[in-house]
């Protein structure tokens, strides 16, 4: 395998990177954005609340600290910059992104320079101001930070390390949550970046006999499915800079397929060559789910069966995964990417939809459900009416019980409906 990053390519991320303990997409991180109260182009004051006071304490206990260790100290003491990142923390609770950005931009200059210029030291501060940017809705400096980051992350770590796939791995999610929830108007370009980065860590992590990491095969077949959906001649994409360095752009989508499948396999080989009987029961889940969604029915049954025995041996037969059908792709990963829900322009409604489904997962008898004496809005009853449709042409992993697939009746499923 070629061990590069020439597949991490600059664009405009939309992203706040959050690193921690853990590898990859395994790794359940917890995501802050609270919501802002308008469009952000300059920073504004927040609710005049005890915590937002004891917020203004801090912030002004810590200034005075920065004065007093300039005083004694220089402008350049080592402790002011652990202290000007303390600083950022504090002001980015109140809304102030453009102080807290500056505070940031302070501590991560003066961890350079007294702990050197690659050290990882600055990374803390770093991810302060690409938080900053992105709630200033900065890309283009978002984009320069990040590429910053991973640019120390491989000068003080192997490319194959588990904290450098780490770090990648957190890249690949802001980019499917950018597309996800539509922030810009280069959707396939984060696609494709999630994608290739997706890839670079699969085949690290295999090469390397990785431990079976759910989430990054689930996010593979997710990636591959969805490329599988664009065509490259669309004029949408003719002037897009960012996919000029992608040469057979059309072979390349349409390989989604094949790729895809490969990647599933290889992660199905990975998981039974360990003992972790949750990781194989996901690997024959993930390549059932990846032939239904192709409506190789007889193929995903067979891995659909396979998961429901190895599942029978360890008593998770009866869990949510078999019982009840799920709809496909699966959504429950997005609650592991960050929310960047409030930076698209797009309005949501969620419709409740009520609905059978047979043994072959196909959806049966599809209807908004509502309570009898329930009055629908007109701009409810459009709404609902485009998640009919949506419902009756997605596909569905289905019920299973006692090793074979049966119809489950009146299965409910939220579906979100973008004006």
């Amino acid at each position: 395998m070629k061990s590069n990053t020439s597949c991490i390519c600059r664009i405009s991320l939309s992203c706040l990177l959050g690193l921690g303990s853990g590898f990859l997409f395994a790794q359940d991180v917890s995501f802050s954005l609270p919501p802002p109260e308008e469009e952000v182009v300059q920073d504004f004051t927040v609710e005049d609340t005890q915590e937002n006071r004891q917020t203004r304490a801090n912030i002004a206990e810590l200034q005075a600290q920065i004065e007093a260790e300039e005083g004694a100290q220089d402008a350049f003491s080592s402790g002011l910059g652990e202290l000007s990142y303390d600083l950022g923390n504090q002001l980015l609770q109140l809304n102030l992104f453009n102080e807290a950005l500056a505070a940031f931009r302070r501590a991560e200059h003066l961890l350079r320079i007294n702990n050197g210029l690659y050290s990882l030291e600055q990374v803390p501060a770093l991810e302060g101001m690409i938080q900053a940017n992105m709630r200033l809705r900065d890309w283009e400096k978002v984009d320069e930070d990040m590429d910053r980051l991973i640019w120390l992350y491989s000068r003080n770590r192997n490319e194959g390390s588990p904290e450098y796939l780490s770090v990648l791995g957190d890249y690949a999610k802001y980019h499917l949550a950018a597309f996800f929830w539509n922030v810009d108007e280069i959707g396939l370009v984060h696609l494709i970046e999630a994608q290739d980065t997706l890839q670079f860590i699969a085949d690290v992590s295999l090469e390397r006999g990785f431990e079976y990491d759910p989430m990054l095969y689930e996010s593979l077949s997710i990636t591959n499915y969805t490329l599988m959906g664009y065509g490259s001649s669309s004029d949408k994409y003719m002037n897009t800079p960012e996919l000029d360095r992608r040469m057979g752009l059309g072979s390349y989508l349409a390989n989604s397929y094949r790729r895809g499948l490969d990647y599933l396999r290889a992660g199905r080989e990975a998981a039974y060559q360990s003992d972790n009987m949750e990781h194989r029961i996901h690997a024959d889940l993930v390549l059932a789910d990846w032939y239904q969604l192709f409506f190789k029915r007889y193929e995903a049954q067979e891995y659909l069966k396979q998961a429901w025995e190895t599942a029978s041996l360890v008593e998770l037969e009866d869990s949510s995964e078999f019982v009840q059908p799920h709809i496909l792709p699966r959504q429950g990963y997005l609650s592991l990417l960050p929310d960047l829900t409030t930076l698209s322009s797009q309005e949501e409604t969620k419709i409740t939809i009520r609905m059978d489904v047979d043994e072959w997962g196909a959806p049966r008898n599809v209807e908004v459900s509502t309570s009898e004496d329930s009055e629908l809005s007109d701009e409810m009853v459009i709404a609902g009416n485009r998640a009919v449709r949506a419902a009756r042409q997605s596909r569905f992993r289905p019920a299973i019980v006692d090793g074979e697939p049966v119809e489950y009746v009146g299965y409910l499923h939220a579906i979100v409906v973008k004006d």
